[in-house]
């Protein structure tokens, strides 16, 4: 449905425009007040996985994801933390996301080329100054990779279990935050 905001209904702009203002409010609320109204912040829960072997959160450990849609636009964040007795895996960490995001741009395999969508943190309780922002990209149309930045050059490292620390599975409460806003598949 195409909605049509700047035609006056009759000829004369000046004395017409109150009236087709009220009409294209009404046009607008018919259009968007369902789908501002009946999709408030929902949960999902996410998948951390890696490239080689998937993590374990262990005992305690959580997994938190929200979103919320409006139309085709999907903003998500959430939080992960390990538990006592956590497996941390190995290769880069991935979260799913709450739906499969369209891209036309290649985002690379293995993560070649990730596109930036939002910001995170990542926690290390073993060192009370690690608290380390973090670009939330897109790795693939399906999940999230986090990125950080390191070294004097400067370079953008993806997690992993041994970037930009060796998480121990032992310190419980490290993990790593994050929020994104993309476009999702129709």
């Amino acid at each position: 449905m195409a909605l049509n905001l700047t035609t006056p209904i009759g000829v004369n702009f000046l004395s017409d425009w109150p009236s087709q203002n009220s009409v294209n409010c009404d046009d607008i609320d018919s259009y968007a007040g369902p789908c501002l109204t009946t999709h408030p912040i929902q949960t999902y829960t996410p998948a951390l996985t890696a490239s080689t072997t998937n993590p374990n959160l262990g005992t305690g450990g959580t997994l938190i994801g929200k979103y919320y849609k409006i139309f085709d636009q999907i903003y998500t964040w959430g939080e992960i933390r390990f538990g006592t007795g956590a497996s941390i895996g190995s290769g880069v960490y991935r979260i799913s996301l709450p739906f499969r995001a369209k891209t036309n741009i290649s985002v690379g395999n293995p993560f070649t080329y990730p596109i930036p969508v939002g910001s995170g943190a990542l926690f290390d309780t073993a060192i009370d100054t690690d608290r380390q922002p973090v670009t939330t990209m897109l790795g693939s149309p399906d999940f999230l990779v986090l990125g950080i930045r390191m070294g004097t050059a400067g370079a953008d490292r993806l997690i992993s279990h041994n970037i930009p620390n060796i998480w121990t599975g032992g310190s419980p409460g490290d993990g790593l935050m994050w929020s994104a806003r993309y476009q999702r598949e129709p």
